[in-house]
């Protein structure tokens, strides 16, 4: 985790194999069950054979809008852009619709 990420074929890195496989199997019971509350059911269609530990993050549309605010209002800063020039930024009413 503390490492520089890197970039490879999840063919010839294994690791990155099997995370895609569990984090398949984990949406996958999202979709199914609608949430991933704790204690959450094994997702796998095999028996664990530890403790299935997970974090979740579900924020909803207003909790998205106000971050995407806050980046706008520090990018602002950080770069010096007028408030009319930054106006293709404002995320105040976002327009998509979030699926769940």
């Amino acid at each position: 985790m503390n490492k520089r990420p890197r970039f490879e074929k999840d063919e010839d890195f294994l690791p990155l194999q099997a995370a895609d496989l569990a984090s398949w199997f984990v949406r996958k019971y999202w979709h199914e069950k609608g949430n991933l509350r704790h204690p959450m059911s094994n997702p796998f269609p095999w028996k664990l054979k530890g403790t299935f530990y997970g974090l979740t993050a579900t924020p909803d549309k207003s909790e998205i809008s106000r971050k995407l605010q806050k980046i706008r209002e520090q990018f602002i800063e950080r770069y010096g852009i007028s408030e009319d020039d930054a106006e293709g930024y404002d995320f105040s009413h976002l327009s998509t619709k979030l699926l769940r």
